[in-house]
């Protein structure tokens, strides 16, 4: 089997039952090319709510191209993405974020210098006046790490955090 129909399947580990059986991501023939390549060809694949999926391939499968599809770093060349029920097309990712969606990306950019805090609000959204709220934008930041679990020190230089840190 070639790599790229290799992706097209997926294991599905489920916690919990989904309260909605809507599925949150439903790809419907998605295929991205980059030149005579095709990276992703025909991915039609339910995301569930409440479900884990692992994307498993070699290098040059096409996997982080599929999350760059879902996440708007680029676009399809074909095929039909939904979010939720909504056909969506994503063409940045601020679109993606805005909606919910979040990617762990596996080259991680950091600013060493900047404390956490700063690493994480860079390339937020201002307010309508150009200024971020920095007090409120940090408890914010503070109540999300609470609710997901995250033990994330804000007021460190990025540059001491370690790597399973830096990825929260």
């Amino acid at each position: 089997m070639d790599p790229v129909n290799r992706i097209s399947s997926t294991a599905r580990i489920s916690l919990e039952l989904p309260k909605d059986p809507t599925p949150i991501f439903h790809l419907e023939g998605v295929a991205k090319r980059f030149g005579a390549i095709w990276a992703n060809r025909n991915i039609s694949v339910d995301f569930l709510e409440g479900e884990i999926h692992a994307l498993v391939g070699e290098n040059g499968a096409g996997k982080s191209t599929l999350l760059k599809l879902l996440f708007g770093h680029i676009q399809p060349d074909h095929g039909r993405i939904y979010w939720r029920g909504r056909r969506v097309a994503f063409h940045h990712p601020f679109q993606a974020q805005r909606v919910g969606i979040g990617m762990v990306h596996q080259q991680l950019l950091i600013f060493p210098r900047l404390g956490t805090l700063e690493n994480i609000i860079v390339g937020a959204e201002t307010s309508r006046f150009g200024w971020l709220n920095k007090r409120r934008t940090r408890s914010r930041i503070a109540a999300l790490c609470e609710q997901f679990g995250f033990d994330l020190p804000l007021d460190i230089p990025a540059s001491e955090l370690t790597y399973a840190h830096r990825q929260q």
